[in-house]
């Protein structure tokens, strides 16, 4: 088992003169049975967040046997959003928050329980199974429907995988036949005068509140 932390391993292996390293890389690929672990915070300036760090670094696998584990500590969930605001402009204390005490709130991630804990590796964190990209996802519908994953820092794409259909998001703009956004901030002139798009807040709003469009 190996675990990862906020790691630059993909400069590093990028390097002509980093030969030892990508031989090492290309060891560790072919391991039977080893569990890579790697944990990076999107938000986290120093290091690179949800790579496979064999790929970026250019290393040919033929038989590829390791299990690699790319995950983010969703910091955002560890601590109240007042500090994760401080903590984000803060580069060196992000970084180091990998290795910080049990965390404010109730979270999987916990430095301490997760390397001296009860559970291995593969019990914590097994591997995961990412869900489908539907054809007509659209990342920046995505972004713009759930606002706090841009807060979080987070790919579009990688959130839905991870956790997006199971928390069954919204990706797309699904409006009714016939609706007009015009006619839409015409009948609701206090959302017009919010400047928000009028396919939007349809979606997040008026619908629930039966608004009229037509």
């Amino acid at each position: 088992r190996l675990l990862t932390l906020g790691h630059c391993i993909h400069i590093l292996g990028l390097l002509p003169q980093a030969e030892k390293l990508r031989s090492e890389l290309l060891k560790l690929s072919q391991s039977e049975g080893m569990l890579w672990v790697d944990l990076a915070a999107p938000a986290d300036r120093v290091s690179f967040a949800l790579l496979d760090p064999i790929e970026t670094c250019g290393v040919e696998v033929e038989s590829r046997a390791l299990e690699l584990q790319s995950l983010s500590p969703q910091f955002h969930q560890n601590m109240t959003d007042t500090h994760y605001k401080g903590l984000i402009k803060n580069a060196r204390e992000l970084h180091f928050q990998y290795l910080k005490a049990a965390p404010e709130i109730n979270n999987e991630y916990d430095y301490f329980d997760i390397t001296a804990g009860p559970f291995s590796l593969s019990q914590r964190f097994p591997l995961t199974v990412l869900s489908d990209i539907p054809e007509n996802f659209d990342p920046v519908i995505y972004l713009k429907l759930n606002p706090d994953i841009v807060n979080m820092g987070q790919d579009p794409v990688w959130h839905w995988q991870h956790y997006g259909l199971k928390e069954k998001r919204l990706y797309r703009l699904n409006l009714p036949v016939g609706f007009n956004p015009k006619t839409y901030l015409t009948l609701n002139p206090d959302v017009a005068a919010s400047g928000m798009d009028a396919s939007l807040h349809y979606v997040l709003h008026g619908q629930k509140e039966m608004r009229a469009y037509v």
